[in-house]
């Protein structure tokens, strides 16, 4: 079974219920109604990069679905991000690579920018692949006392 096909997206969930927020926060992302598998951090050659709304109507409700999936949450009044970051290699053909950064009070901007970082360095160091393009995406959201906050960010492949 190799994907075909990814998308990214993120998403964020309150709730009182800690399991609750974060099911709140995977129907903000769109991929509330498929069982999750995670799984590492490869992107299988040839593996196309497609529009979130393209991919969700690519799958089944209670579909098995895996996906690289960046968790954070928090209880507190602090701010929190989650994000993914892929990376392609210069050549087609060689595995991509994916890199899941969560944080507490550095912001979206530094989730995207650490993710994408991640993958890039993950590509060249550790598979000695040449790196062509890469991208990410990331959510914040800020904590309440009292409630949980969850942030997610996810891979997602079809």
């Amino acid at each position: 079974m190799v994907p075909e096909k990814f998308f990214l997206t993120c998403g964020s969930g309150r709730d009182p219920d800690s399991l609750i927020s974060f099911g709140i926060a995977l129907e903000d992302a769109g991929i509330g109604k498929f069982n999750l598998v995670p799984v590492s951090s490869i992107v299988p050659p040839r593996c196309e990069l497609i529009d979130k709304e393209e991919g969700l109507k690519l799958l089944s409700p209670g579909q098995i679905v895996h996906c690289v999936l960046a968790r954070i949450r928090t209880q507190k009044e602090e701010s929190i991000a989650a994000g993914i970051g892929v990376a392609f290699p210069e050549v087609q053909g060689p595995v991509g690579c994916i890199f899941e950064f969560t944080s507490i009070d550095k912001g979206k901007s530094i989730a995207t920018k650490e993710s994408e970082k991640g993958a890039r360095e993950l590509l060249k160091r550790s598979l000695g692949i040449k790196v062509g393009r890469s991208l990410s995406i990331a959510k914040e959201a800020i904590g309440v006392a009292g409630a949980w906050t969850t942030v997610v960010a996810s891979a997602v492949f079809v």
